[in-house]
């Protein structure tokens, strides 16, 4: 088959390697997943196997059913992955072991894995693909792999292992905090109710009597605001250097609440240019719930009042609880931070403890 460069392209990993959250696969009912919907509090085993016929993926399936329940038992998940259709009913195949199985039709688990190279076949490349488990934590890091020549061997190997792979998590009386800011009274209550007025005329679409170029003034007070807050913590805490680009934000209210427990990751691919997220609750209700989670620090809790920003890495986890009481609006916006020039940064006085002139540009708009 005739590939391009892109698609030839196989990266191998290892244990310490953390896998692409965008990899996807398909499911029996032809849906398109990608890990990063399986990112949860749970580690998971991720086996290959290569076709339902060959005898040795079928011994491979039957020791992985035959030990599932041990393996749940000791906290993990098992999926197992075909590059090839199934050639037979998939409805019967679906409840034929307890753990899901999914295709990799486009071959894209086993170029990110190292699971495949490409070998020439009488004048055509093809894509040659071998049996290999992984055993990741929930963000996507190898802690274990193996390619299983025996069956009962790798499993028996695998069980023995699993108990000892992951640090004990902290006792509950531990507080870890997560490395996130909280900027009090970033916005004033009547800005935020000036906000959510301008958010739910917007959504209802109605005719109100709000003032000419209402948005456009919003639009600079919540710029200021940012421009004279922001910059200068990034630089106290996290020694942020740089023009910071601001995105365009966006406004949720409980109808489009993040879904409950899924975790999202804003750089999970080194095409990202997210630096830095910003959450703002806009409403006067108390809220129950939907506060700000952190699985990587033993799921650390941040629940913000009104007016005030939550500002963290790009780079971490986080998840929201689902709203259990309460009308919120989240304020959500993303950073980057575009380098200075060498030569600038050079002239600066040193010794001088202020950070250096932030230009901020933001095309930000309601």
């Amino acid at each position: 088959m005739d590939q391009n460069a892109a698609d030839k392209k196989i990266r191998d990993v290892s244990v310490g390697d953390v896998l692409s959250l965008r990899m996807s696969f398909y499911t029996l009912e032809d849906k398109k997943l990608h890990l990063l919907d399986f990112v949860s509090k749970k580690p998971l085993i991720l086996f290959y196997f290569l076709d339902i016929h060959n005898e040795k993926c079928q011994r491979l399936l039957q020791v992985y059913a035959k030990h599932y329940e041990k393996i749940k038992q000791l906290g993990f998940e098992v999926i197992a992955i075909c590059p090839h259709p199934l050639t037979f009913n998939k409805e019967d195949f679906k409840h034929a072991f307890p753990f899901q199985i999914f295709l990799d039709k486009e071959c894209v688990i086993a170029r990110n894995i190292g699971n495949a190279h490409w070998q020439n076949m009488g004048g055509v490349d093809e894509l040659e693909i071998k049996r290999i488990s992984y055993v990741i934590d929930a963000y996507a890091r190898i802690h274990w792999s193996d390619e299983p020549s025996d069956a009962n061997a790798h499993i028996e190997s695998l069980v023995t292992v699993l108990p000892g792979l992951f640090s004990p998590v902290p006792t509950q009386d531990i507080q870890n905090q997560a490395p996130a800011l909280i900027i009090p009274k970033l916005f004033e209550m009547p800005l935020c109710d000036n906000l959510s007025q301008l958010y739910h005329a917007t959504q209802s679409n109605k005719t109100t009597n709000l003032p000419e170029n209402y948005e456009l003034t919003l639009y600079e007070a919540v710029k200021r605001k940012i421009i004279q807050r922001i910059p200068p913590m990034l630089y106290k805490v996290f020694g942020t250097k740089g023009e910071l680009i601001m995105e365009r934000a966006r406004l949720i209210s409980k109808t489009h609440w993040p879904v409950p427990d899924k975790v999202h990751f804003e750089r999970a691919d080194s095409e990202s240019e997210r630096d830095f997220v910003m959450l703002c609750h806009l409403s006067r209700e108390r809220l129950e719930g939907g506060q700000v989670v952190f699985p990587q620090f033993n799921n650390a809790t941040y629940q913000v009042r009104s007016g005030d920003a939550l500002v963290f890495s790009a780079s971490l986890f986080y998840r929201f609880n689902p709203i259990l009481k309460g009308n919120p609006l989240l304020y959500v916006t993303f950073f980057s931070v575009k380098a200075i020039d060498k030569k600038a940064e050079a002239k600066t006085e040193p010794g001088t403890s202020e950070p250096p002139s932030n230009s901020f540009i933001a095309d930000v708009m309601l």
